[in-house]
């Protein structure tokens, strides 16, 4: 019986290259069972699956691959997105311009040319939220981030996790601190500040002194709330205009929610008013402003209250001075209200010089990456008829600052990158700076003696010693 002989190993090769001819011949596929027909498949592909190679992670490369993105690709598609952004942002400008061609026109338009610039104008307004829609999502498209490749090993992953939770930790802080500041926003939109409470109420320091006795039996606090109320009431019946006492509440609880009286050693006793609403506020203001001559007294006042233990008969007869309170409730507040001159000079010069017609100045509270929340102002322009323009974000930090020059050049890069024909003037541009430059000025030196007061303050405070007798 001769030997057999020994079949030789199928290598990888012949058995990819098998393949075709299996799946050629049609006799063996009907007669083969379509289970080991997948299990053979299978076979074929494991086999010819390429070895790993050392040092490099199959679930980075699988990630490089789903992105599929180089840098050159990425920069041939923000180019391609910023060019679309260019092109949209001159339709848009040509738009504007239909559009205030279509305003100019002549009023007494009739028949179908009315049609025809109606038509005209929802046209130009569709194409132009068309346009800022397409804009704003180039933007969303370029501000998209690759994402990050899976941990390569285990101490990666917990590093990302201890990562990720410091992130959350920090956003939630953020919404703490923006949380506060818009409460303090609301209480100073319905709160105003008296600095010297005598010239309302005469006999408040003597009410204050005599508190902790058996005469007075309130809190101090709702003593002053009670006489301010009297001291409005009274002010309003005096007036001609019977509309200021009616809108006054009949008692105090209901016109102030909280006063904070604050004395110091060698200043006058001030206090803090807060009203349930901005309305009342403005009303109160309007109230403690007003002149009292005989032109607008009525021929015989007469008050609907009695006054209380902080005020007298004639308190309602004097004029007072009274500020609206700004956020001081916190002091990091304190650059953002030194810096709201600034601002506010700067929008009253770019609408009177530079023919803008209204603006809008809000404080906000900005975001910033790998850094704490900090409250910032911003300001939005409108040059024409329609809504406001985009919003400004500046930094209180680079408003109040000794370099005048500096400012000037802060100010006109972030104004010039939303509104680039606010600095394409030059003449007029250079009003502003020259009328502006003395506000810098003076708002830097009043942060400067109203910061070192304080620091004084603060550490006269520090620094007392008690001696014994």
């Amino acid at each position: 019986m001769p030997p057999k002989t020994a079949k030789k190993p199928v290598s990888k090769q012949n058995v990819l290259h098998s393949v075709p001819r299996q799946s050629a011949s049609s006799a063996e596929d009907i007669n083969k069972d379509p289970e080991h027909a997948q299990s053979d498949e299978e076979d074929v592909i494991i086999e010819s699956a390429p070895a790993p190679v050392p040092g490099t992670n199959p679930a980075h490369a699988q990630n490089d691959q789903n992105n599929g993105k180089t840098p050159e690709v990425g920069k041939k598609a923000d180019s391609a997105l910023d060019s679309i952004k260019n092109r949209l942002t001159v339709n848009k400008a040509k738009l504007n311009l239909v559009e205030t061609v279509i305003d100019t026109l002549p009023s007494g338009l009739e028949g179908p040319l009315l049609i025809i610039a109606e038509q005209i104008k929802q046209l130009s307004a569709c194409i132009t939220v068309t346009n800022q829609e397409v804009l704003n999502l180039c933007d969303i498209k370029q501000k998209q981030s690759v994402a990050p490749p899976p941990p390569s090993s285990y101490s990666d992953a917990l590093k990302r996790t201890g990562d990720t939770v410091a992130s959350i930790q920090r956003s939630i802080r953020d919404d703490q601190r923006h949380t506060v500041f818009e409460k303090d926003r609301a209480k100073a939109a319905r709160s105003f500040f008296v600095p010297e409470l005598k010239s309302l109420l005469s006999k408040v320091d003597v009410d204050i002194a005599t508190t902790g006795s058996t005469r007075v039996a309130k809190p101090t606090s709702e003593i002053v709330k009670t006489d301010l109320h009297w001291w409005v009431m009274a002010k309003a019946a005096s007036h001609i205009d019977t509309s200021l006492l009616k809108a006054v509440p009949p008692s105090s609880n209901q016109l102030f929610s909280k006063i904070v009286i604050r004395r110091n050693e060698g200043k006058p006793t001030s206090a803090i008013c807060e009203c349930h609403t901005p309305e009342l506020k403005n009303l109160v203001c309007r109230i403690i402003r007003m002149k009292i001559d005989s032109r607008q007294t009525r021929s015989n006042p007469v008050a609907p209250l009695a006054p209380g233990l902080s005020a007298a008969e004639h308190d309602y007869k004097v004029a007072a001075r009274v500020s609206d309170a700004k956020l001081q409730f916190r002091p990091q507040y304190s650059k953002l209200n030194a810096a709201s001159p600034v601002l506010n000079h700067v929008a009253n010069l770019i609408k009177t010089v530079l023919k803008y017609k209204s603006y809008d100045i809000t404080p906000l509270w900005v975001r910033q990456a790998g850094k704490p929340g900090q409250p910032h102002l911003s300001i939005a322009l409108k040059f024409e008829a329609g809504p406001l323009g985009p919003r400004i974000s500046l930094d209180p930090e680079k408003l109040i600052s000794g370099n005048t020059e500096a400012v000037l050049e802060y100010l006109a890069t972030q104004l010039a990158h939303k509104y680039p024909d606010i600095t394409s003037t030059a003449t007029k541009w250079n009003k502003v700076r020259h009328d502006l430059t003395p506000t810098i000025e003076n708002s830097f030196k009043t942060f400067l003696s109203q910061s070192t007061r304080k620091e004084k303050a603060s550490s006269d405070a520090n620094n007392q010693v008690i001696v014994d007798e």
